[in-house]
């Protein structure tokens, strides 16, 4: 079933999205200017993220891998719905902006 294209929505994001302050000190001092990471994951009929991929890196893998983390276990979505209102498991993409250190309390 595709979302979209015959009647269906796609997931929607519910909660908040991530900033600077889910992410530790340590790796908002350490994100590259510009380092923007793209993730993609499923969206679960239950509205959590699974199985969460790197699809385009920041430049540094610790940071990929806590932005997966923060994914499967802070954002909830909507999942996606068949032209019939019954929902089902997508596949959804999600892309981080760089943190701004400056904002480090």
């Amino acid at each position: 079933p595709g979302g979209g294209e015959r009647g269906g929505t796609r997931p929607a994001l519910v909660s908040r999205s991530l900033t600077h302050r889910d992410y530790p000190p340590e790796l908002r001092r350490r994100w590259p200017d510009g380092g923007r990471v793209l993730v993609i994951f499923s969206v679960q009929l239950n509205g959590r993220a699974t199985d969460c991929s790197v699809f385009r890196s920041s430049g540094d893998p610790a940071i990929d891998a806590e932005t997966c983390r923060l994914v499967e276990r802070r954002l909830r979505f909507r999942p996606a719905q068949d032209e019939n209102g019954v929902p089902f498991v997508e596949r959804y993409g999600y892309a981080q902006a760089p943190v701004d250190p400056r904002f480090d309390p």
